[in-house]
């Protein structure tokens, strides 16, 4: 019986130091554990930040402002903010701008259609040129045996053949036939002077419908440019507008690289942030 309690004691005493020596290992393991954390959060920390009280910041600013003039109706950042290049910023109103698109627009679609004016007119001309060049040609062919015939009259009037009015009748006809000479070719050539005004007004208004287009164009430009992106990927400060403010002052965003000074050595980091 004594032997009995003698190995129970053994074995209470044996499994007691069992325990205690994983008791503390296992404290030391959440104490190693712990230490880590703390190592690891310090060393990033220090990785990260620099803490001085005579140090200043060497970074790439850069100024951001829109292209137009407008009330600013919708901003996408916060202060501090974390941006991307080409991340929208802030939005301007843009219904003043729409609205001159659609007036430069409609200019240039009028303009065009001016221009199918005028092209048809030319066509037109064009024919009614060569209309007038076949009736010259017909009323010469005409003026020329007229005054063939009128000629032979003459002739046959001296040699007492024909009578008086016979050479009359010939001689009205090549009157006649070369006034209408004279009015075609006066036909032809005021449908030639008016191809060729036409043509200058064509051009003019081809030079026309360059500007409306240069001008619509621009118009487009600026309508793009009531949405203001980050030009380069970084930090947004404090803003220095806010949503009813006018969109040309400007905002400044930190690249997300910068040269800390501190005292006589110079080190570069990309911390995150500065205290």
């Amino acid at each position: 019986m004594e032997s009995r309690i003698a190995v129970e004691n053994e074995s209470a005493q044996g499994y007691q130091a069992w325990a205690k020596t994983w008791g503390v290992r296992a404290a030391v393991v959440v104490v190693l554990a712990v230490c880590s954390v703390y190592a690891f959060h310090k060393i990033s920390y220090a990785l990260s930040h620099e803490s001085t009280d005579d140090a200043f910041v060497d970074g790439v600013v850069v100024p951001i402002s829109s292209e137009v003039k407008g009330q600013v109706t919708k901003v996408f950042v916060a202060d501090n903010q974390q941006v991307k290049k080409g991340d929208i910023l802030l939005e301007i109103f843009p219904e003043d701008f729409s609205r001159v698109v659609q007036t430069r627009e409609s200019s240039l679609a009028k303009l065009a259609a001016e221009k199918q004016e005028l092209r048809a007119t030319i066509k037109e001309k064009t024919m009614s040129l060569a209309r007038a060049k076949a009736d010259l040609d017909a009323a010469e062919n005409d003026a020329a045996l007229a005054n063939k015939d009128l000629k032979r009259a003459t002739d046959l009037l001296k040699e007492e053949v024909i009578s008086q009015s016979q050479f009359d009748q010939a001689e009205s006809r090549a009157r006649s036939m070369a006034s209408r000479s004279e009015a075609a070719r006066a036909a032809m050539a005021e449908a030639g002077a008016a191809i060729e005004a036409l043509n200058a007004q064509l051009l003019t208004q081809t030079y026309r419908i360059k500007e409306a287009d240069a001008s619509a164009g621009l118009a487009k430009l600026d309508l793009s440019r009531t949405v203001v992106t980050a030009p380069i990927s970084g930090r947004s400060p404090r803003r220095t507008w806010t949503r009813e403010s006018m969109s040309s002052r400007a905002s400044r965003f930190w690249r997300s690289w910068m040269t800390t000074i501190f005292g006589s050595s110079q080190i570069t980091r990309k911390p995150r942030s500065l205290t």
